[in-house]
């Protein structure tokens, strides 16, 4: 008999293949056999399109009828397809059912599309963790592709053909990797289980019951119950190759299920690492697992988990925790890890201390805040779409995903993945839903490990000029964008700024604030604690008080001319602190410590420093003094000529300097906390002030008296250019006065 099969998509068909089958095995397609049937795809075994035409599966010998009661078990190591050498139209499995296992795959067509492919229809396929379906995976009528786990594509195109009877492909996913571009074709269904979505960061009030997605603009963003993250745009585009969500696509969302034990942590309850361990909280028994789920509610708090002086490890065997809104999770102040956990972090939660992962765990940060630092090791995921970012992010043998736009590396557009980021570099971008972020290689740790940036579509910035005179949620200060502050005004923890202009004359920028390559200037109010400078940052300080914990990485810059900078400082290499006049450090703390690390320099003419002075290798001070004396001695210093202080174990040096402060330094390389500490390898140096001019000082001997006017007057009746005080060339009245002026104005 000699059989002939078409492809069709979108409604197109095309005759590409003719095969002659024997009349003995046609009965065995499409047949209505009642008994069970299991064939086992094993490890390095293939089932071929021919093996499905005939019903006979030649790697095992195995034969079979497509049907309801017909069932093909791909395991490890095992393939089904690719079909496309045989059929070139949808193959019509007669309600089988494929089930692809960790390891197993079910080979995608490798061809264009517009040249014809071969795609299941009628079929009932599952994806379990672990499985594959690709590199391009076409669904057709009457199909059901239901995806926990594993991955699917690149390209994924659902099929209604209306050359062929049936309704149009349906695909649930609940679970692991759609890889690349998806196209839901008209009179097909895509049903998302997830715990997280936005639309262009505007997030999806999420119930039990699937909600059709109707908008085709923007780019809908989902995080499934694994982990694992979806940015789906929302258009109908005309390229298959680019993905597609036709008007008359049903596109649905729903609150992933969860099954087994669900603790739920309220307001006002701690849900303590005893607590885990034993099994019981609250009257209610629970297993660890990945059944089990612990969801803390606002008011609601989980830890401290971890004691170093237990396991260094508490493995939660896969257990997820929801942290909601207003919830708080803390771990041990030094800091077990948690391994094989699950941690979701929605808007409005808070992980405070040092948090730490490891064994395979995922953390979905979907918002809320990392206090101060965050560790992930031994294979542990990081899926972030908004939120504020950890102070400091270490990653060892992890993977770390950015969902967002405007990704920078050091000022440059990118979209390239990292493997690093090294001392000196900076990563900024944009979260989905606006929220300003940033990496800081000086800041962070990133060994043996990868970033990879997911472009989704962002909210535009906003105005382009800001005047702050009150309370505001300004969190985020994006490029190009001017900010001033004013007696009122206050900024909220966390917020950030890059590429920015930041004036603040007045009000309060709370904790946490960090600035990307912008520009600030302060002339009074209040800087809170953990300001953090980065990446050739330029910062004048005139007057008010910057609170304790400020930090300057990759070549930023604070200028103190008046003002105060409280507590311990930290300046990282190829950044400057310059001390014109004000404070560092406060007088009544004995603890306050000015840490300068290699390759950065501290730069002081005056002013008053009351922090320790900690000088790692190759880092610089440079006094700009008067004078200076070493153990009491004189040191001879002359212009434009500097002077290395190569002396430590204790030495004593004491200078006066530019602006006539006096300043002691004890340089000694192993000192106790709160004591100058000085490595041998550091740099201290002196600079000789330059002395102003003072142009009334004609003997010159420095101070202003009778001799100076009677210079004056002699130079003036003999028509020396000394006495021409205007410059044009005339002897005069002017003259006089301009003298007398600078007289009276004194010599600095």
């Amino acid at each position: 008999m000699l059989m002939k099969f078409s492809a069709c998509i979108r409604n197109r068909c095309k005759v590409s293949k003719l095969f002659l089958l024997p009349m003995a095995m046609l009965p065995l397609i499409g047949g209505n056999a009642s008994a069970q049937t299991t064939v086992d795809i094993d490890s390095g075994q293939t089932l071929r399109g021919i093996d499905i035409l005939i019903g006979f599966f030649a790697a095992d010998g195995q034969s079979f009828t497509l049907g309801a009661n017909t069932t093909f078990e791909v395991n490890s190591g095992g393939t089904i397809g690719n079909f496309e050498d045989v059929f070139s139209s949808p193959i019509d499995f007669h309600g089988s059912t494929i089930n692809v296992h960790s390891g197993g795959s079910f080979a995608g067509n490798t061809k264009n599309y517009t040249f014809g492919f071969a795609t299941p229809s009628n079929a009932n396929i599952n994806i379990f963790p672990g499985g594959s379906a690709g590199p391009n995976f076409f669904a057709s009528n009457d199909t059901i592709v239901d995806v926990t786990g594993g991955t699917v594509g690149p390209t994924v195109i659902l099929d209604h053909s209306l050359f062929i009877p049936g309704s149009g492909a349906v695909m649930n996913v609940s679970g692991g990797q759609l890889l690349g571009p998806i196209s839901a074709l008209s009179g097909t269904t895509l049903n998302l289980s997830v715990v997280e979505a936005n639309i262009d960061g505007a997030p999806i009030a999420l119930t039990s019951a699937p909600m059709e997605i109707t908008q085709r603009s923007g780019t809908l963003h989902v995080v499934f119950l694994d982990g694992n993250t979806l940015s789906l745009p929302l258009e109908n585009d005309s390229s298959l190759l680019n993905g597609e969500i036709h008007p008359s696509a049903t596109l649905t969302v729903a609150r992933a299920e969860v099954s087994g034990a669900v603790v739920i942590v309220g307001d006002g309850e701690t849900l303590t690492e005893a607590d885990i361990l034993a099994g019981s909280f609250n009257g209610q028994s629970f297993g660890l697992g990945p059944e089990t789920v612990f969801q803390i509610e606002s008011g609601g708090k989980i830890g401290p988990i971890g004691n170093p002086y237990k396991d260094l490890l508490v493995n939660m065997s896969g257990s997820r925790i929801i942290l909601l809104d207003g919830s708080i999770f803390t771990t041990s102040t030094v800091g077990s890890y948690l391994g094989n956990v699950v941690i979701d972090a929605e808007h409005g939660s808070l992980l405070q201390d040092s948090i730490r992962v490891a064994n395979s765990s995922v953390v979905n940060f979907n918002g809320g805040a990392f206090r101060t630092h965050f560790y992930a090791a031994s294979g542990s995921t990081i899926n972030y779409h908004d939120g504020r970012f950890p102070e400091r992010l270490f990653l060892s043998n992890s993977t770390l995903h950015i969902s967002g736009g405007d990704f920078e590396l050091n000022g440059l557009p990118t979209t390239d993945p990292l493997t690093n980021l090294i001392d000196g570099e900076s990563l900024t971008g944009i979260s989905a839903s606006g929220e300003a972020f940033y990496l800081s290689g000086y800041l962070s740790s990133f060994g043996i490990s990868s970033i990879e940036l997911d472009v989704v579509s962002v909210p535009p910035a906003g105005p382009a000029k800001i005047l702050i005179d009150g309370d505001s949620d300004l969190t985020s200060i994006r490029s190009g964008q001017s900010v001033t502050i004013v007696p009122g005004g206050t900024i909220p923890s966390g917020a950030t700024a890059i590429s920015a202009f930041i004036q603040l004359d007045g009000g309060v920028i709370n904790r946490s604030f960090a600035a990307v390559q912008s520009d600030i200037t302060m002339s009074d109010g209040l800087i809170k604690s953990g300001m953090n400078l980065l990446a050739g940052t330029s910062f004048q300080l005139s007057g008010g008080l910057v609170e304790s914990g400020s930090k300057l990485a990759d070549g930023a810059e604070i200028v103190i001319d008046g003002g105060a900078v409280e507590g311990s400082v930290s300046i990282y290499p190829l950044s400057t602190v310059h001390l014109v006049s004000g404070t560092i450090g406060s007088a009544d703390s004995a603890f306050d410590t000015l840490h300068v690390s290699p390759n950065s320099l501290l730069l002081i003419e005056g002013g008053d420093v009351y922090a320790a002075l900690d000088l790692s290798r190759d880092a610089t001070v440079e006094l700009v003094v008067q004078s200076a004396k070493l153990n009491g001695i004189e040191i001879s210093l002359e212009p434009e000529v500097p002077v290395i202080i190569p002396d430590r174990e204790g030495a004593l040096l004491e200078v006066v300097l530019a602006d006539g402060s006096d300043y002691e330094l004890v340089l000694e390389d192993s000192a106790p906390f709160g004591v100058d500490e000085i490595d041998d390898d550091a740099i201290v140096r002196l600079r000789l002030a330059k002395v102003p001019p003072c142009p009334a000082d004609l003997d010159p001997d420095g101070i202003l008296d009778f001799f100076d006017v009677s210079a004056f007057l002699d130079a003036f009746a003999a028509q020396d250019p000394i006495a021409d005080f205007t410059e044009d060339g005339i002897y005069d009245f002017f003259d006089v006065s301009d003298f007398l002026d600078a007289f009276g104005a004194g010599c600095p």
